[in-house]
């Protein structure tokens, strides 16, 4: 973030007018496993007054990480449920470092659980898990065992 911020300084001092979208700013935490996010849970948007639901995938039901051995962790995107833009991404799991970025760009292009879902993502890969809970936002994912508490 540091990095951004210097830039978007540099920048301004230059007289263009450029601002900070701290929305879309990515964090990580290398541990083992690694845990990553982009913008607001579903308490945080509550609290903001924004409505709010979640869409969890397990990365033990991923291919990909069964042959990795890494099956601990989830994927959980929080949306907006009347029009299913993207409001934040939660994840704990193999390489989250690196698939955070997927969201925070979704995020920054005010891209909907709809959009994810209907991404290609190259099959097996951990990515596929950001693929799947955006199906599950959409109560089309088909990898899920069925949950009556799952939208339809």
């Amino acid at each position: 973030m540091a990095g951004a911020e210097g830039l978007t300084a540099a920048a301004n001092a230059l007289g263009a007018r450029q601002a900070m979208d701290y929305r879309v700013v990515p964090a990580a935490v290398f541990t083992m496993p690694e845990v990553a996010w982009v913008g607001l849970s579903p308490e945080q948007a509550t609290a903001s007054g924004q409505e709010a639901q979640s869409a969890v995938f397990p990365f033990r039901l991923l291919g990909k990480s069964q042959a990795m051995g890494e099956i601990a962790g989830q994927a959980k995107l929080v949306f907006e449920p009347a029009s299913g833009r993207l409001l934040g991404a939660h994840l704990i799991g193999p390489h989250a470092s690196d698939l955070i970025h997927e969201c925070a760009l979704a995020m920054k292009l005010g891209a909907t659980v709809g959009d994810l879902a209907h991404t290609i993502h190259a099959h097996p890969t951990l990515s596929e898990a950001l693929h799947q809970a955006a199906e599950a936002a959409l109560g089309q994912c088909p990898h899920l065992p069925p949950d009556p508490a799952r939208p339809k």
